[in-house]
């Protein structure tokens, strides 16, 4: 880098609200899952509220529950300003974290449209493995936003 060059600085963090997600996620799939096993009442899952009220017929509050802005926010922020750059790790961390966001609110807001029978048949496996700490949530999910956002550190 020539000299009067800036030197990039990350811009991108891990996300409280993704981070807050994703524990909520985990710790209620393990719970639908054990008590399914049991034959019991499987509850719901409801994400960490943050904005909204929990009424599931509130569809646009539902967003914000899964907000994305501060993570959008920062990801222009990491390329917006040439004097004053972001890494590119910042766009990858951010953008995962954002995409995993959108992706749990599809999934929530499909959990409430599809017939019962067919998410019978799905939910089982799904929340045990969900719900593992050592699953594709915890040990993908975050380990590989947290691993991204420390190596857009170095």
């Amino acid at each position: 880098m020539p000299d009067g060059d800036p030197k990039p600085s990350s811009k991108v963090q891990v996300d409280a609200n993704f981070e807050g997600q994703v524990k909520k996620l985990i710790e209620a799939n393990k719970k639908i899952a054990d008590n399914l096993k049991l034959n019991q009442a499987a509850g719901w899952m409801m994400p960490d509220m943050k904005d909204w009220d929990g009424d599931l017929f509130n569809n646009t509050g539902i967003s914000g529950a899964f907000d994305r802005k501060d993570l959008n926010d920062a990801c222009v922020s990491a390329i917006e300003n040439a004097s004053s750059p972001g890494v590119v790790g910042d766009i990858i961390s951010g953008a995962a974290q954002v995409e995993y966001l959108a992706i749990f609110e599809r999934a929530f807001r499909a959990r409430h449209t599809m017939r019962r029978p067919r998410a019978l048949a799905h939910a089982i496996s799904r929340h045990a493995g969900h719900g593992h700490p050592a699953g594709v949530i915890g040990q993908t999910v975050l380990e590989y936003v947290r691993g991204l956002t420390a190596l857009s550190k170095v």
